[in-house]
Order: structure tokens, then C-alpha cells, then sequence
């Protein structure tokens, strides 16, 4: 019987440590970027632009609204992101390791509680 990790389980859990950096990273950039952005919306509230549909002008907006509806969407994104933390930053371990995990605890305990 194999009591400890495989080397599968070690690189998988190696993966998901640097995927959980990097995945830091891109929320902090993310969230230096709706800083820019608010600020942005913020100083063009006034600037009317031509809006679009289908390609065509369409009843005029302020850049400040086209900017605020990127902050919409950038931050649905990040709610996205925060949301699959718990699925994502979960170590990986086979279902025999983990009979095996169980097992050896088991075994521990009752020797625990028989000396």
C-alpha cells in the first residue's frame, strides 16, 4: 500500500499554488484598472460623444456613461473570478490516498487510544 502523495498529486497541488499567485496578480491588476477607470468616467461625465448601434450614430452619450458601463462589465468579471476561488484552490488528492489518509488515521487513533 502506498502511503504518501504521488508525484501527480505534488505537481497538480504545485500548479494550483502558482494558478492562486497568478490569479492574485490579475485581480490586483484588475483592480488597479477600475481605479483608472472610475477616475476617467469621473473627468469625462460631460464629454458627449456619438453612441452607436449596429454601427451607426445613435442619441448621444457621455464618454463618462461608455466608461462607467466598462466598469459594469469588468466587475461582473471580477465577481466571476472571486466565485470560483472555492472550485479552483482545492488541492487535488486520489481517491486512494484519501482511503489511505483515512485509514492511517484510524489506525493511529486506535493505537493513540489503547497506550
Amino acid at each position: 500500500m502506498h502511503w504518501g502523495a504521488t508525484t501527480q498529486n505534488i505537481t497538480q497541488t504545485g500548479d494550483i499554488l502558482i494558478l492562486r499567485e497568478v490569479h492574485r496578480v490579475i485581480l490586483g491588476l484588475l483592480a488597479r484598472i477600475m481605479t483608472a477607470l472610475a477616475n476617467l468616467a469621473e473627468r469625462s461625465a460631460d464629454m458627449i460623444i456619438a453612441a452607436r448601434t449596429h454601427g451607426q450614430h445613435a442619441v448621444p452619450i457621455t464618454f463618462g456613461l461608455k466608461v462607467a458601463s466598462w466598469i459594469d462589465e469588468i466587475g461582473r468579471h471580477i465577481t466571476r473570478m472571486r466565485e470560483l476561488e472555492p472550485r479552483l484552490f482545492t488541492a487535488i488528492v486520489s481517491a486512494r490516498l484519501y482511503r489511505e489518509t483515512k485509514l492511517m488515521a484510524a489506525i493511529t487513533r486506535d493505537k493513540i487510544s489503547l497506550d
